[in-house]
């Protein structure tokens, strides 16, 4: 359960060279055992399926720590581990305190945050999962583990934190975890929207070649989490608004604001009869609140209503397949069709290619289009298209590198992936 390294066949006469060896390369350190013993995994650093830069945050919680004036000594040996998502490479679900990386929607922007996981245990007759699931932003996480320890040294229990946990701490540590939960929006402070170790803003873009289809599913799950956590903070407008928005992805659309996004589902689901016209009288509280200015104080719901939607979501959500179709009441496969957004336009003509490659049937230009939605774009393409037509796609340089292996993930045939100008062409037949 530790990420030790063990050195065989060390002579005694040898030890004080080896200490002195390890220690030029700082790793000869006297550490409490919190940090001394703290697993992390890669994360997104080199993980195709990670989320948050998990060793990026270890390093900043042991700065933190290492700063503070807190006696972590004192704690015993607690087991902290960290997690870049909700895979459990980090061994956080046998962890005291265990963190997993996720995303979430603060305003319009993403944010790296970390689910909070506590009491997991390992031993004969008392093993148990730890759990959990409040949120708390990455750049939050070393100031609230701070507050934690010095709240199991300041109740005086010298027990251990197993004892500290069951004599009311996990009360305790939901509680300091709320108060690290909210952070300012976008405008008032970027920091927050950037990861731990990270040179630019977070993203679930980026990931390996073949994982566009895991963005998608993790765009949309960021979003019925947000709307889940609204929901249990009373906020029903907030909720409503990121219900509403979390399935626009499958229909090809990147809404720009809450109003565009309610306007979106009307025209998408419901008007589609994806979901009961018994939801319209909400969504239309709700757009009538967003042309106000988004105020959940002006919001004219209950919380059964808000509750009520997210639900039907998820359910839609569980239902759908692997062409992004959804199942109706009634069995029949139902999906939308994409739908133009952010200046997207079908290329008026067919660009020259070389004489060797097959004339594409149709051609999109989805240059501009961030990843995920590129490939879902082009997925929903292909879904209009017959078996055995081609389809010649305008990417941008990082699409170039995700849309190909996620679409032939999907068994179509990527014929090629040409650079054209100042973007790339991709030409892929529908398989049949």
């Amino acid at each position: 359960q530790s990420q030790n390294l063990c050195l065989r066949w060390v002579r005694e006469e040898e030890l004080l060279a080896l200490h002195a060896k390890l220690a030029g390369l700082g790793l000869a350190r006297t550490l409490p055992p919190v940090l001394r013993d703290m697993t992390v995994c890669a994360g997104a650093a080199t993980c195709k399926l990670g989320i948050c830069l998990s060793r990026g945050l270890a390093q900043a919680v042991a700065n933190e720590l290492q700063r503070s004036e807190i006696n972590l000594a004192g704690l015993g040996e607690v087991r902290l581990s960290i997690s870049g998502c909700p895979d459990a490479c980090g061994r956080h679900p046998v962890a005291q305190v265990g963190l997993y990386g996720a995303a979430r929607r603060v305003g319009a922007t993403l944010a790296p945050y970390y689910i909070l996981q506590l009491g997991g245990r390992v031993g004969e007759g008392r093993t148990r999962l730890a759990d959990g699931h409040t949120g708390v932003p990455a750049r939050n996480v070393p100031a609230f583990l701070k507050d934690l320890f010095a709240a199991v040294l300041d109740s005086g229990d010298g027990a251990g934190f197993d004892a500290f946990l069951d004599a009311g701490g996990r009360e305790r540590a939901e509680e300091l975890a709320r108060r690290h939960r909210e952070i300012p929006g976008f405008e008032q402070d970027p920091s927050y929207y950037v990861d731990w170790s990270a040179d630019g803003l977070f993203s679930l873009a980026g990931r390996g070649p073949g994982e566009c289809g895991a963005g998608v599913f993790d765009l949309i799950e960021v979003d019925l989490a947000s709307a889940a956590a609204a929901l249990a903070d009373g906020r029903c407008f907030a909720a409503t608004v990121h219900a509403a928005r979390a399935l626009l992805v499958t229909r090809g659309v990147e809404p720009c604001d809450s109003l565009e996004s309610l306007e979106l589902f009307r025209k998408l689901f419901l008007a589609e009869g994806l979901l009961k016209a018994r939801f319209a009288p909400l969504v239309e509280e709700a757009i009538r609140c967003a042309s106000l200015g988004e105020s959940d104080a002006e919001f004219r719901a209950q919380p059964e209503q808000a509750g009520a939607l997210l639900a039907a979501v998820k359910a839609l959500y569980e239902s759908m397949d692997s062409s992004l179709r959804f199942t109706a009441a009634g069995g029949a496969g139902l999906r939308g069709e994409p739908v133009p957004c952010c200046g997207e336009t079908a290329a008026p003509g067919v660009t020259a290619i070389a004489a060797a490659q097959p004339c594409p049937d149709r051609v999109q230009d989805f240059r501009g289009v961030a990843c995920p939605l590129n490939y879902v774009k082009t997925k929903l393409t292909l879904e209009q298209m017959q078996r055995g037509q081609i389809l010649a796609v305008l990417l941008d340089e990082q699409g170039s590198r995700n849309v190909p292996a996620s679409v032939s993930n999907d068994g179509h045939a990527v014929l090629s992936v040409e650079p054209e100008d100042r973007h790339w062409r991709v030409l892929i037949r529908k398989a049949g």
